[in-house]
């Protein structure tokens, strides 16, 4: 599936002392889109095309589906470089508040991303009446540094914006759906960031509830904090017991791995079942290989952690470690609350 330009014909707009562009007509599996049309000015180099209500990004993913982002605009049966926005499509922030957004997918000089681009108001503009100025939050953003985005911030022409891009990674832009999942992801994450960061770590009830928000709001950061390295959120059909792995090098210069199992609400060793299924995970944690993208070489782990949202009840702890072979008993680790706290206490501020 891909986008092709078709009709090219020369506009001449007399309000910009005869500025001349060519336009196009959109066609998505040879049906022309009505409403949208592609511009090419003198100036630029490449196509630029702006979605609109009848064709926004979300309609846009589910025509073009799995494609690649670097053979998706074509005219005359050859690849051009484009860029397309759609200012219609909105990441709505839980505290922050910024009235102009766009996202968009470029192509330039053989370079493929995908980004969504915000505008923060002057303080003093648009009723801003957060806790923190704009300038603030975009001097917190400027500190940030994400494995998968850019945080571009713009210099502001006037007083008035600030504008700032979160912008994928070429090399993790690939397929259109991907992409733009791996983006509002990444966006999600910074937002937790900020607010964190901002004003410090707050416990939600609903972690207590929900596995992949107490993963993915708690866990994960907490294991940047503290410094490990390739953390990856693995969960899914080949998790093996390893929502999370991470790594970090030894004083021998090895590295080593570990996997955390992540659990929402409390764990009762009175409930033979959960303590069986941790143990069946445990196992498998500790028996399957890891795969490392790029890498065949067989890893696995040195460490297994059992994190959950809750506490430990009536001997869950002791009765998991019966049950696991000798060998492994120094290696497993259990989180509750309380010790995620203790942990966020000493890593969380300041990092």
């Amino acid at each position: 599936m891909m986008i092709e330009l078709r009709n090219k014909k020369l506009i001449i707009d007399d309000k910009f002392k005869h500025f001349e562009f060519n336009q196009f007509e959109v066609f998505i599996e040879d049906k022309i889109v009505p409403g949208i049309t592609a511009e090419e000015f003198d100036n630029e180099c490449r196509i630029s095309i702006e979605l609109n209500k009848e064709l926004g990004f979300e309609q846009l993913l589910e025509r073009l589906g799995e494609c690649e982002i670097e053979n998706l605009v074509f005219y005359k049966k050859k690849l051009i470089p484009f860029v397309i926005d759609d200012i219609n499509q909105y990441y709505d922030w839980e505290k922050l508040f910024f009235p102009m957004q766009s996202i968009y997918i470029k192509s330039q000089d053989a370079i493929y991303t995908i980004g969504f681009e915000f505008c923060l108001p002057d303080e003093d503009s648009f009723g801003w009446i957060f806790k923190y100025t704009p300038r603030y939050v975009l001097e917190q953003l400027s500190l940030l540094n994400h494995n998968k985005v850019n945080i571009i911030i713009e210099e502001p022409e006037d007083d008035f914006y600030i504008r700032f891009k979160i912008e994928l990674k070429n090399e993790f832009t690939n397929r259109l759906s991907h992409s733009y999942t791996e983006l509002m992801t990444s966006i999600h994450e910074i937002e937790q960031i900020i607010y964190q960061t901002i004003e410090g770590f707050n416990w939600k009830d609903d972690y207590c509830l929900n596995e992949p928000k107490f993963t993915k709001e708690v866990i994960i950061p907490l294991l940047k904090r503290m410094n490990y390295k390739n953390i990856k959120y693995n969960h899914g059909k080949e998790e093996y017991g390893r929502d999370v792995i991470f790594s970090e090098k030894n004083k021998f210069h090895e590295e080593m791995f570990y996997g955390i199992q992540v659990k929402a609400g409390d764990v009762n060793g009175s409930v033979n079942s959960q303590v069986d299924m941790l143990i069946g995970q445990l196992d498998d944690a500790f028996n399957m290989p890891i795969t490392l993208l790029g890498n065949e070489e067989k890893r696995y782990l040195s460490v297994f952690i059992i994190a959950i949202s809750g506490c430990f009840k009536k001997n869950a702890k002791e009765k998991i470690l019966e049950k696991i072979p000798k060998w492994n008993k120094q290696n497993v680790f259990f989180w509750d609350k309380d010790k995620i706290e203790e942990l966020i206490r000493e890593y969380w501020k300041g990092n």
